[in-house]
């Protein structure tokens, strides 16, 4: 996702979860060897992704000849 050689700048934000997802989330990251941040950062940017290509690939479907 990045498009130049310069590091991306970062924000910190504030989420609100609950218990059992901040366990899981916490067991995730740790079977990963990952921050739960790092976990977080790669589940948003996969989920980023994923919305791109279908929002792409219904935009191709809707010019592609009948």
């Amino acid at each position: 996702m990045l498009l130049s050689n310069e590091a991306p700048k970062t924000r910190r934000i504030n989420i609100m979860l609950s218990e059992s997802l901040i366990e899981c989330l916490a067991a995730s990251a740790e079977d990963r060897g990952m921050s739960m941040s790092a976990f977080v950062r790669q589940a948003v940017e996969r989920e980023c992704e994923r919305m791109q290509n279908l929002i792409l690939a219904e935009a191709v479907e809707s010019l592609a000849p009948l």
